[in-house]
């Protein structure tokens, strides 16, 4: 993949591998993307797909690491002004800070490093 992949590509990418070769070859995919593109979202997904694999206790731990990367995203803005820098989890097409027009855009990958 090329290195400006989105992770919402990837994720799609992961799924097809997973339906196609199954959870292992899933898995080894958003390992190998994981390992040069951190994402906290990937790794959300690969959480997610580890989960079952684990004895209870590793099952435990996994899923309360999996929720609480998962609250710290839904935390995180979405858009940013390319102006000043305010951030929100709201577009807007007024910037409340600088009150520039069409200024707020998504921030790609919230969850990427």
């Amino acid at each position: 993949l090329p290195d400006e992949t989105d992770v919402s590509v990837v994720l799609a990418l992961s799924e097809l591998v997973k339906n196609r070769a199954g959870n292992e070859a899933a898995i080894e995919f958003l390992n190998n993307y994981l390992t040069k593109k951190p994402s906290l979202t990937g790794l959300v997904e690969l959480l997610r797909l580890q989960i079952p694999k684990a004895d209870a206790e590793v099952g435990n731990n996994l899923s309360l690491l999996q929720e609480t990367v998962d609250q710290v995203l839904r935390k995180k803005p979405a858009y940013q002004c390319n102006h000043c820098g305010y951030e929100s989890r709201n577009l807007y097409w007024l910037c409340p800070s600088c009150k520039k027009w069409d200024k707020i855009k998504p921030i790609m990958e919230v969850g990427s490093f």
